[in-house]
């Protein structure tokens, strides 16, 4: 009981004081126990103000705190946000750099396809353009040859030798159709029996009716094979233009295709590098804010902690207090008792001091 730690000592005094009385005036007494009285007040309000000011401490260091709190809630939401939405956008570039890389890649082989199937095509062309260009060549000088010897004297000798092989050369030509090849084998082989016909007669000389006759012959076909070999070279020019043309729209449509994916890549990799470095710098943000949240959680509690042990501190001090004032109103009471004088002096004291306990309670 704190009241009896007080009333211990106090008694003691009164005992002291009552063996003095019949030598100390009783007036003496009242006094010291007075400044007793007047000490223990002074220091109640020391008490209390200083009480008061940790209490307003208190107040202010846990709405302060409270704050902080608040503030680190919002802040650990606005980064959990952003790892969030960056996450997403790194999902997303993700998916989008995959897609384009499959069609960078797809394009990039239709036109490696596109291109080896041109090459080809090319070579193919310019073997069959020089095959007809060959073949042309031979069917003119043929031509002329024959037109230009209407006479026959060119036949003379190994003459007709000559010009057979070369006919039979432009017969194997690859480029000629088959019927033409056939009609000019024909005619080179309708005399094959009956060469004094043909090409000389016995005397060595030719008939130039028989010979004019076949050569106009061979002149109209070999004429008919250079026009179809001609129209032929023409075509086929005409379709590898077409087909040169095709390939360069289709491959520049490729190439452009394969660009402009390869730059949306580009930007789907900075925007993802970007994301994952506002990730990283959130999730950093993030850990440390929870740390500091979580501190300044502990410092709260730490803190309403201290301030409530203090409070019960100061209440059982109050009480103590109290109680010693009360002790001393009581030895007042017994001093009045003892003496069986000044009794009203007493009173006033004893007033003085139940008023001082109830101003310093309140």
């Amino acid at each position: 009981d704190p009241a009896k730690d007080f009333r211990i000592p106090i008694m003691m005094l009164i005992a002291v004081l009552t063996l003095a009385s019949a030598t100390s005036p009783i007036s003496k007494v009242l006094q010291l126990l007075g400044e007793l009285q007047q000490k223990v007040l002074k220091e109640g309000e020391a008490e209390q103000k200083q009480y008061e000011a940790f209490a307003e401490w208190c107040e202010d260091s846990a709405v302060a705190k409270q704050y902080e709190i608040k503030d680190g809630k919002a802040a650990k939401e606005r980064f959990e946000a952003t790892i969030a939405k960056e996450g997403a956008t790194i999902s997303t570039n993700e998916a989008k750099i995959a897609d384009l890389a499959s069609t960078i890649s797809t394009n990039e082989a239709d036109l490696k396809a596109a291109t080896e199937i041109r090459d080809k095509e090319a070579a193919d062309f310019a073997k069959a353009d020089a095959d007809l260009s060959e073949t042309i060549s031979m069917l003119a000088r043929a031509a002329g040859i024959i037109s230009k010897n209407m006479n026959g004297s060119f036949l003379q000798g190994d003459g007709a030798s000559k010009l057979k092989d070369a006919l039979q050369e432009i017969v194997t030509a690859s480029a000629l159709q088959t019927q033409d090849k056939a009609k000019l084998q024909s005619l080179l082989q309708s005399n094959k029996d009956d060469d004094d016909d043909f090409l000389q007669q016995p005397t060595g000389a030719p008939a130039a009716a028989g010979y004019e006759s076949h050569s106009s012959g061979i002149i109209d076909v070999l004429e008919d094979m250079k026009d179809k070999a001609q129209e032929m070279r023409h075509e086929g020019q005409q379709a590898e233009m077409t087909s040169k043309h095709n390939f360069e729209l289709l491959a520049q449509s490729l190439k452009d295709a394969v660009k402009v994916d390869g730059e949306a890549m580009a930007e789907a990799k900075k925007n993802k590098a970007t994301s994952e470095e506002a990730k990283a710098l959130a999730e950093g943000d993030l850990a440390s804010t929870t740390k500091g949240l979580a501190n300044d959680q502990k410092d709260l509690s730490d803190l309403s902690t201290d301030c409530q042990q203090k409070a019960s501190d100061w209440s059982e001090s109050q009480a103590s207090r109290a109680a010693e004032l009360q002790a001393l109103v009581d030895a007042k009471n017994i001093i009045e008792e003892k003496t069986g004088g000044g009794a009203s002096r007493a009173y006033g004291l004893l007033q003085a001091s139940e008023d001082s306990a109830s101003t310093l309670q309140a």
